[in-house]
């Protein structure tokens, strides 16, 4: 072949790439919240059950926290927020993992040519939107409602954002575990409601953790939802608050690796609880 010739042959067209495990979750994750949205009763316990349970309570209690001058309503704004953290990251995800299971879809995915990360990536997006909304209409109300202070600094401002942010994304590692391991999407509820309604009696959501027995106070410091309410607090509340914690100090560092030890062997959990999924619905 000559060099006229050769010049004169068009190169293969190159084929296009198939979109990476992000794209396709973020995809998901736009499905995900159109799903919540035209599920009235969905976006009711995802937005607002919480914000009830906060104007009951708030108005239940009254006067101030022993020795700190703070108002007892104030540490319960925190709480509230502390909950519907979990609530929208372990709950949701440990519901809406394993009903999916139940009805075939994790199945039907792991028959695509999609990475099946892409699913749990959307899971995730959905899980951020709804607990930052959440977080806002809780903090707003409470502010304007209960006298709550928002932070004053950039660094109680930070303390905010990194306390949820952890705790959202240790929470949702539980929940992958628990939705991974539950197949039946009616038992999904039971199983997964159970341990956090106990959670919020021994994590200080409604209650100071030093008005409660020491072996109370031993078994909620295991669990990532104490340490979630214990940040926010330190974020909202004024420094005469510390009489009422249980070791007289914020523990930041402490809340940041527990939460991040939370995470890590979560992820590494639902990791192997996927995987063993897989191959068994293959």
């Amino acid at each position: 072949m000559t060099a006229s010739a050769s010049a004169s042959v068009s190169p293969p067209r190159s084929r296009g790439r198939r979109p990476g495990a992000l794209r396709i979750g973020l995809a998901r994750g736009r499905v995900e919240l159109l799903g919540i949205v035209r599920e009235p009763m969905a976006l009711f316990f995802t937005l607002c059950f919480p914000l009830f349970m906060m104007l009951m309570m708030g108005n239940v209690f009254q006067g101030d926290v022993a020795d700190t001058g703070v108002p007892a309503r104030q540490p319960l704004v925190a709480g509230m927020i502390g909950m519907g953290v979990m609530s929208s990251s372990f709950l949701s995800l440990a519901i809406g993992i394993a009903q999916d299971q139940s009805e075939g879809t994790l199945k039907r995915l792991w028959g695509t040519p999609a990475p099946y990360a892409s699913y749990f990536i959307g899971k995730i997006v959905q899980v951020l939107v709804a607990v930052v909304l959440q977080t806002t209409v809780l903090l707003t109300v409470g502010v304007a409602a209960f006298d709550v202070r928002p932070p004053d600094t950039a660094g109680k401002w930070a303390t905010l954002a990194w306390v949820v942010l952890l705790g959202t994304v240790a929470c949702s590692m539980l929940g992958l575990l628990v939705g991974s391991l539950v197949r039946s999407g009616r038992a999904a509820p039971t199983v997964a409601t159970a341990p956090f309604i106990v959670l919020q009696f021994i994590s200080g959501v409604y209650f100071t953790l030093t008005s409660m027995p020491a072996w109370i106070q031993t078994a909620g410091a295991l669990f990532p939802l104490k340490w979630v309410c214990q940040g926010i607090r330190s974020a909202l509340l004024p420094d005469a608050f510390l009489a009422a914690e249980p070791a007289g100090s914020w523990e930041h560092a402490h809340t940041a690796m527990v939460l991040g030890a939370w995470t890590l062997a979560g992820f590494a959990a639902a990791v192997v609880a996927v995987r063993w999924q897989r191959r068994r619905d293959a």
